[in-house]
């Protein structure tokens, strides 16, 4: 009599095979996610006297041209890729790889491998956590001009008496217009970005505020500032800016 028993038992475990195995082919065929994040979008180059300076435009602290776009907002999204072409081939390449939650590097890129004169034409694209890439943003594109040095800064430098400072620089020809740029780095803000200068009279001589448009009428005594010079080239989209240089307003 216990033969049956041994036989129906045989039977069950057969069955729970048989649907552990047709269960785990349901999971191997249901399909994985194929949707693709939204292309990213692309900021333009900000215009030369610009006071915000978000989007496509030269970098101060070198010879190199920064991308920045605004960021995605897929829930699955892991980073995003960053193509350039150039002459004379203009090939597509892939640039770099940026990951979402690397420091500073979600909506930025900073082309370090640059040459002067040369224009270059960037896309970007998303990628998600799945591995599905979205097609390319609209391009933007920059050219370098040969930046001013520090050394081309004459004035103001250290510690000055005045709170309206004359801001004196050398410069050549190669630029269409020059802007003086004053930055206040206690508050971490742009105090004044000057008019359009003629690159071709140097040495230039500006005083702060000539045209009424800083964020303070006076500078502030006991503060420290950094400015700059922009430099407009003659094509669209192209440029440069100096290194900065520091000085302090005496209390």
């Amino acid at each position: 009599m216990k033969a049956p028993f041994h036989g129906s038992l045989f039977i069950c475990c057969g069955l729970l095979i048989l649907i552990a195995t047709a269960l785990s082919g349901c999971e191997k065929s249901t399909p994985s996610d194929t949707t693709a994040p939204d292309p990213p979008v692309l900021l333009p180059p900000p215009p030369d006297n610009a006071w915000d300076e978000t989007g496509t435009d030269a970098v101060a602290e070198a010879d190199w041209i920064r991308v920045t776009w605004l960021s995605n907002q897929e829930d699955d999204l892991r980073g995003y890729k960053i193509y350039r072409s150039s002459p004379p081939l203009y090939l597509d390449t892939l640039l770099a790889v940026r990951t979402v939650g690397s420091a500073g590097a979600d909506t930025l890129f900073e082309d370090s491998a640059v040459q002067l004169g040369v224009r270059y034409t960037y896309t970007v694209t998303a990628f998600d956590r799945s591995g599905n890439e979205s097609g390319r943003s609209a391009q933007t594109d920059y050219l370098l001009i040969s930046k001013l040095g520090a050394e081309n800064l004459t004035s103001p430098r250290g510690t000055i008496p005045g709170r309206q400072p004359v801001f004196i620089w050398t410069s050549t020809g190669e630029s269409i217009e020059n802007y003086v740029r004053v930055y206040d780095s206690e508050q971490d803000r742009t105090v004044w970005v000057s008019n359009g200068q003629d690159p071709f009279s140097s040495p230039h001589e500006l005083i702060y505020n000539d045209d009424g448009t800083a964020a303070d009428s006076l500078l502030l005594p006991g503060r420290e500032y950094w400015w700059r010079v922009d430099r407009s080239g003659s094509e669209l989209r192209s440029g440069s800016e100096s290194n900065w240089v520091s000085f302090t307003v005496e209390n």
